[in-house]
């Protein structure tokens, strides 16, 4: 069984700014960092209801 990984504070919020960027495919980011994309898609959850991350509604 494999042991449950820790991600600190600032990588989780770096990747979470880098998965807001334009035109970035959140599942290809989680793939590239070893994660799972539902594991991202949770963490951009958990940022956007802190208000650590606000989005543009300018389109």
């Amino acid at each position: 069984m494999a042991r449950r990984r820790r991600w600190s504070d600032a990588f989780k919020a770096e990747v979470v700014a880098r998965s807001f960027e334009p035109g970035t495919n959140v599942s290809a980011l989680a793939r590239e960092i070893g994660i799972q994309a539902s594991q991202l898609f949770g963490w951009r959850a958990e940022a956007l209801r802190r208000g650590e991350v606000k989005l543009n509604d300018d389109d």
